[in-house]
């Protein structure tokens, strides 16, 4: 998103059902941040489910569906533009709880109704949003008197562009509490928030506090687009170097470290309210506080004094207890780690609410903070560059090789492969000793390095994004990104088979037409190995291995480009799903690339494509040069390895090709051939069994997108 325009944040409140989801998705919808084809699904799902007037709140309610599935929320959906203004919208919910406060609350609250613009709408059927509507012809429209000026007019439209924007403290230091943290394959690690005070830039050095890590900010986004400068007010994601998922967390907050960096709180005075609670609170009293994204819980370490809470005069010293309608003075201590400010300094990190017995039974502002002093923390090797004189490279320098490891189960491929990592920079010291503690402790020392991949593997399988950055090291000459492969009952012979007539080892030496080479270490091996040749001559070919939502950036495809190249500002169509797009960047190993070529594991950002629109399986290609296309059918040649009887026409077995994972249909056997020289043997075989290859005929069970061995071999 550029900077042409304000961007505000807008909050919808209200009670269950006064129509908030529908109001607010039908304005998302008439200024353009979601598309006619979309609403028409949701009209269609609503009607068979006879819930008609459902389609508007849809647009937000589909997406609280994937929040409490774990899914991604999708920021970007909920922003559209006005006039003057970017806009996110929030759509609070509604609840019980709420309704007697804001009865009360609105009565009470001493708002002057001049500044405030009442605008009567339909939210169903979307009367007086945009345009003045024929059917309220009793509004004679809305006025505004403030002393920053008035403003009239009639439609909710107009009365958005009114909104005066809040100031911005861009004088005061970065804080930007985290509202989660992702890992995307080929991209890296991306925590999400809201900018409060000060500015967030690309290439600045950054402290998350209470966790006490140090790295550097590689690139920032909001609603797809890159930004220069990240303001107050900005929700956004950004791309930090050589920092795990399991190093930041939701709560934290990041700071710029040249500047008033976040620290702990030891502890803190707070002045509180007690709203509801239906005892007494005494010292010693350990609710949950939610303060900025921070949710912990925290002692009443002492009652400091009782206080008018109009007035804020002392009324008592150190009070035995506190009781409904009460303020005070108190001193607070985290049960955890935690970082807040003074409201005075900081003021969105300065106030909490207090929750307790599933509602908010106090709320407070902090008066003053004793930090921890910071110990030495994770500074990462990316902070340490940044503050140097430039001299190293961009990612384009070297050249990017996949390396596999295989051998069977227990050969020590994992080990191998973690120590290699670990020798080469891809992972720290501190790591390495934190997994070597944890193998100590289970019986399982010699596992520390094999843990620096089998973590991973636990993350995979309970459906966590697989760590690609860790995978990754540098030799002299290459980029390397490395699996490991499993180990199979199936290798073993022949890994037997091989080792058993090796010699007595005196370095290794390789001949070739394209040059020979020697050594004695396996870092001299890899840095001899040739790298594969990069079919860029041929129009673009990227299945996608998998596709994220992330909270401020929007959608990211991931997957290795095959055949051609892929640039940011590229119009690519997805097959079979027939959805094109522009790609907005492309990014491998947390560094931006100009052109990802064939080879490369990238994440590329594309926008206005839901993850409903694409998925696992889907071939990326460029819209202007042989676009891919969905497969009717396909005729293959194929050899059958092991079938337990026969093969017949009709049998519908899962294909895996590239990244699909296809059910495909034996419609036709063709023919019978030799499988060495190819010849034909029989012309319509009734039957196939193992050791038989046949030319046949395949129909997918679903869309599929594949392409001849000739034209594109990986696919």
């Amino acid at each position: 998103m550029g900077k042409e325009k304000i961007h505000i944040n807008i909050v919808v409140i209200g009670h269950v059902d006064s129509g908030k989801s529908t109001t607010t998705g039908h304005l998302i919808y008439k200024c353009g941040g979601i598309d006619k084809r979309t609403i028409e699904k949701f009209e269609k799902e609503a009607a068979e489910m006879g819930k008609g007037s459902f389609k508007y709140a849809w647009v937000l309610d589909k997406l609280k569906a994937e929040r409490e599935r774990g899914i991604t929320i999708d920021i970007s959906l909920w922003k559209f533009e006005t006039g003057r203004y970017y806009v996110t919208i929030i759509d609070a919910p509604g609840h019980r709880d709420f309704i007697k406060n804001m009865i009360t609350g609105t009565s009470q609250i001493g708002y002057n109704p001049a500044t405030v613009a009442f605008v009567p709408i339909s939210g169903w059927h979307g009367d007086n949003m945009l345009e003045a509507s024929a059917n309220m012809g009793w509004f004679k429209g809305w006025k505004v008197e403030r002393k920053d000026g008035n403003a009239n007019g009639v439609t909710l439209l107009e009365a958005l562009d009114s909104i005066l924007p809040p100031s911005r403290p861009t004088d005061k230091p970065l804080r930007l509490p985290l509202q989660d943290v992702y890992k995307i394959g080929g991209i890296g690690t991306v925590p999400v928030g809201r900018v409060e005070t000060g500015t967030l830039k690309a290439g600045m050095i950054v402290t998350f506090a209470p966790a006490n890590v140090t790295t550097e900010v590689k690139s920032v986004e909001m609603h797809h687009e890159t930004l220069e400068s990240a303001m107050p007010g900005d929700n956004v994601g950004f791309n930090v170097k050589n920092v795990s998922v399991k190093d930041i967390r939701r709560g934290n907050v990041a700071g710029d470290s040249k500047n008033d960096p976040p620290m702990e709180a030891g502890t803190f005075t707070a002045q509180v309210i007690i709203l509801n609670h239906p005892g007494q609170i005494s010292q010693g009293y350990a609710p949950v506080l939610d303060c900025h994204t921070a949710h912990i819980a925290c002692k009443f370490s002492e009652l400091k004094e009782k206080i008018d809470r109009r007035s804020g005069k002392k009324l008592e010293d150190a009070p035995k207890f506190l009781k409904s309608g009460d303020a005070a003075i108190v001193d607070m201590i985290p049960g955890k780690p935690m970082c807040v400010e003074s409201f005075q300094e900081y003021p969105p990190l300065g106030r909490f609410a207090v929750r307790d017995m599933r509602q908010t039974v106090a709320v407070g502002v902090i008066k003053a903070v004793d930090k921890k002093a910071a110990s030495s923390g994770k500074v990462t090797k990316s902070a340490v560059k940044a503050g140097r004189p430039s001299g190293g490279g961009a990612c384009g320098e070297k050249i990017h090789i996949n390396i596999v490891v295989i051998g069977h189960v227990d050969s020590g491929k994992s080990t191998t492969t973690g120590h290699l990592i670990y020798k080469c920079g891809g992972i720290d010291k501190r790591t390495i000793e934190k997994f070597e503690k944890e193998a100590a402790e289970m019986g399982k020392g010699s596992f520390k390095y094999a843990w620096v991949l089998d973590k991973l593997k636990a993350e995979r399988e309970r459906g966590i994004t697989i760590d690609i950055s860790l995978w990754k090291f540098e030799t002299a000459k290459y980029y390397v990104t490395i699996i490991d492969a499993p180990g199979h009952r199936d290798f073993i012979k022949n890994m037997i088979t091989g080792t058993s007539q090796m010699g007595w080892f005196k370095g290794w030496k390789v001949e070739r037409k394209e040059g020979g080479a020697s050594g004695v270490t396996l870092l001299e091996a890899l840095d001899s190995i040739l790298a594969p040749s990069r079919p860029t001559d041929k129009p673009l070919r990227l299945p996608l291995q998998d596709v994220y939502k992330i909270g401020g950036i929007g959608t990211v495809p991931v997957g290795r480009v095959e055949t051609g190249t892929l640039k940011a500002g590229m119009i690519v169509t997805f097959a079979p799903a027939n959805v094109t797009t522009e790609v907005k960047s492309v990014e491998m190993h947390h560094e931006t690339l100009e052109a990802a070529l064939p080879g490369d594991n990238v994440g590329f950002n594309v926008k206005n494509v839901s993850v409903k629109d694409i998925r696992r399986g889907n071939v990326a290609g460029d819209s202007k040069n042989d676009p891919p296309m969905e497969a009717g059918n396909f005729t293959a040649q194929v050899i059958i390895l092991n079938h337990p009887g026969t093969i017949s026409q009709g049998y519908a077995p899962v294909l895996d090709c590239h990244t699909a994972h296809i059910a495909c249909k034996f419609s036709e056997l063709k023919e019978k051939i030799d499988r060495r020289s190819g010849k034909k043997l029989e012309d319509n075989p009734k039957a196939l069994k193992s050791g038989d290859a046949a030319i046949i005929v395949m129909v997918p069970g679903k869309p599929m997108c594949v392409e001849s061995f000739a034209a594109y071999p990986p696919l």
